[in-house]
């Protein structure tokens, strides 16, 4: 039977120091003023595949690196129509 009362209670301190965690500060954070909506739209899965692995290798693994590369395409097709 397990030991409870060798079982750790409550929170022990809070997120760890920055230089800890590089990774999660190399981007700031979006803005969330605006709000968001879905885009849906369906294209080969050899091409999701590859978008996939382009924005992981861009943006990291994480959540957010397709909208993020996305996001950055956008905005470089805006530049070049002006």
């Amino acid at each position: 039977m397990a030991k409870i009362s060798k079982l750790k209670t409550g929170k022990s301190g809070g997120p760890p120091p920055e230089n800890d965690a590089p990774a999660n500060t190399d981007q700031p954070p979006r803005d969330k003023m605006e709000a968001t909506k879905p885009l849906q739209f369906r294209v080969p899965q050899s091409v999701f595949d590859e978008f996939s692995l382009m924005a992981g290798q861009e943006f990291g693994f994480s959540k957010g690196s397709k909208v993020s590369l996305f996001l950055k395409i956008f905005e470089e097709h805006k530049r070049m129509k002006t």
